[in-house]
């Protein structure tokens, strides 16, 4: 009875509700047990959201997203709909898009004897000396770690469970500076590679 309730509720009230709830409850709801909700169906929808520049279009997988469940409470009595927030922990999966981040990351090498390079990241203009490829790549992660990341928190904030934004960051900060390591490691390697080109 109270099911149908809830159904009867989204057929007369669907076209209100946004971005095809009714729909996704109907093909991913999951019932939660919840005893501070009596009389109350108590569910939640697996949601996605686009994460560091990645846009959802349909048809087209994302790179980098955050699994999330809304819960909400159907009131039978009352024929109410309560959004109850995100409870359950979110997931989030990184793709390629943290290397489109970074891409804006550019940098020039010169040799300063005693077999260290000097590196620069063209665009802050800062520098540090390296004497292998471990030093330089943690020069690149440290210019991440300066970076403002209140862009990236305020995508997630409302997708996230209440512990879970700190953390979040954390995995974001670290995945863009992995990402970094990445871009100047090509570099690196397309510096040496020159050097040891054979002459013509």
């Amino acid at each position: 009875m109270a099911l149908t309730a809830l159904d009867e509720y989204l057929d007369r009230h669907g076209a209100d509700l946004q971005d095809g709830f009714t729909r996704k409850y109907r093909s991913r709801a999951e019932m939660i047990e919840a005893p501070e909700r009596p009389g109350c169906i108590v569910f939640e929808i697996e949601r996605h959201r686009g994460i560091l520049g990645t846009c959802y279009k349909p048809g087209v997988p994302m790179s980098s997203f955050i699994t999330y469940w809304p819960r909400y409470a159907f009131d039978p009595g009352t024929k109410t709909l309560d959004h109850l927030g995100v409870i359950r922990k979110s997931e989030w999966t990184f793709g390629a898009s943290a290397d489109c981040e970074v891409g804006s990351l550019a940098f020039r090498f010169s040799k300063t004897g005693a077999g260290r390079v000097r590196v620069v990241e063209k665009g802050s203009n800062r520098s540090a000396t390296a004497s292998c490829l471990g030093e330089a790549e943690s020069f690149a992660a440290s210019i991440i770690g300066a970076w403002n990341m209140d862009r990236y928190a305020a995508e997630a904030a409302d997708v996230l469970a209440p512990e879970q934004p700190q953390a979040y960051i954390s995995a974001v900060r670290r995945e863009l500076e992995a990402a970094a390591q990445r871009r100047l490691a090509d570099y690196w390697e397309l510096l040496f590679a020159t050097e040891c080109a054979p002459s013509k």
